[in-house]
């Protein structure tokens, strides 16, 4: 569940992200412009809009459970699964792992 008090700096600028919360669902402003970047889903997972569209379709995941969203896992074709995923491995700040995972079959 999205906690109410909880916040987010998804952009790792030190700075709490703007919370705007409609129904179940918490959206973040990370950059301050105006705009939906992220949505957190009633079951506290994070999707961002990386290209502006409005189509939240790239997983935001704490991968090692400490606090720091380092992998994102972008579902291109809409179908549920990862397409390509994204992590910093070293703590950074920059994604330095590019994943693209096994069609299944």
């Amino acid at each position: 569940m999205t906690e109410p008090d909880k916040t987010y700096d998804l952009n790792g600028d030190g700075v709490p992200d703007e919370l705007t919360r409609i129904g179940d669902h918490t959206y973040i402003d990370y950059n301050r412009d105006g705009k939906f970047d992220a949505v957190v889903t009633p079951e506290g997972e994070v999707y961002a809009d990386l290209d502006g569209d409005h189509t939240y379709r790239t997983r935001v995941v704490d991968s090692d459970g400490d606090g720091v969203y380092d992998t994102l896992e972008t579902d291109v074709d809409g179908d549920g699964e990862p397409d390509v995923i994204e992590r910093d491995t070293t703590g950074d700040g920059v994604l330095d792992s590019v994943v693209k995972p096994a069609p299944a079959e």
